[in-house]
């Protein structure tokens, strides 16, 4: 073989591998603000249904009251499912893309944030 041809499979190899690494890279930081986004929605969560039973005046107004949070708040439970999932596809096979799963966790984020701020 000769070196001009060593060195092209050598820079594919070392392309290759930062490739890999990047993608790794893409994950992990993927993963770890989903974590966090399921964290603070869990915190959220509790918190809105407990101001729900708190300020609830009977039975039938605090299932109201929690059935109204819930409709806000399960699109998101959803959607850090879906994240979970989508973060071990692209780990398991490198077909699946990254940009969407940095749409979907950038979503999530934007959703927890929103969910918190709400009365």
């Amino acid at each position: 073989m000769t070196a001009p041809r060593r060195l092209g499979l050598l820079l594919l190899f070392a392309w290759a591998v930062g490739c890999a690494n990047a993608r790794h890279q893409t994950l992990r930081v993927a993963l770890t603000a989903t974590v966090a986004a399921d964290v603070a929605f869990v915190e959220v969560n509790k918190a809105k249904l407990d101001a729900a039973v708190e300020a609830s005046t009977s039975y039938e107004d605090g299932i109201k009251r929690i059935e109204a949070w819930e409709a806000k708040s399960d699109p998101v439970m959803s959607r850090i499912r879906l994240a979970y999932q989508l973060i071990a596809a692209a780990a398991l096979d490198t077909d699946t893309s990254l940009d969407e799963v940095v749409a979907v966790v950038a979503g999530i984020v934007e959703s927890v944030n929103k969910l918190r701020g709400e009365p």
